[in-house]
């Protein structure tokens, strides 16, 4: 056991068994990497910082995904109800979505903590789930509950479902995981923004 020394607010931990990396989200500075062994000291690596252009404060909690294209980290950015996936390895910053509630037209914000599971959890997260936390959601706080497949799956070319969507009805790429025939559960993605249809 050892002690890390930080000047601010520590809102999330990851530790990655398979690298030996610890991820810690300092929620007014940024996200980092420290050498997870015993004796591995308080250097750290930069992933990112708030203002730098993705993540705005309060930097949340962080979680690994296990994907077919290596470890991932997903962040939430309290300050502006995002979620960030960086590449675990090079640190390198590959997407920003939003969540939008099942009315289609509100976020999911205020998000404290999150997780994602990428492997098979039955037929209707067959792709593997995330949970985030909904802390704007009044008057009590709320869980989301998002097919993992539709952040860190591979969107099938040309494949479209029609959905409801805020009473409107629109295509949608269909997800197809693995060589499974498309599907979409729990969840869509349209213009970067995913929609929970549960």
């Amino acid at each position: 056991m050892r002690t890390i020394p930080l000047s601010s607010v520590v809102e999330g931990l990851a530790a990655d068994d398979s690298t030996g990396y610890l991820f810690a989200s300092e929620e007014n500075i940024g996200l980092y990497r420290y050498s997870a062994a015993p004796g591995g000291g308080s250097s750290r690596t930069t992933v990112d910082t708030v203002g730098a252009g993705n993540l705005v404060a309060d930097v949340e909690d962080v979680a690994i995904a296990r994907t077919a294209n290596g470890a991932k980290l997903l962040v939430s950015s309290q300050g502006d109800s995002s979620y960030h996936v960086y590449d675990a390895a090079t640190l390198q910053h590959e997407q920003r979505f939003v969540l939008v509630r099942p009315d289609g037209i509100t976020r999911v914000g205020g998000t404290d903590g999150l997780d994602v599971f990428t492997g098979y959890l039955g037929p209707e997260f067959p792709n593997g789930l995330m949970v985030i936390h909904d802390g704007d959601k009044t008057p009590v706080s709320d869980l989301a509950f998002v097919d993992a497949g539709l952040v860190f799956g591979e969107i099938s070319q040309g494949l479209t479902v029609k959905v409801r969507v805020g009473g409107a009805t629109v295509s949608v790429p269909a997800l197809s995981i693995k060589g499974q025939p498309p599907i979409v559960r729990g969840a869509v993605k349209i213009n970067g923004e995913i929609v929970p249809l549960i």
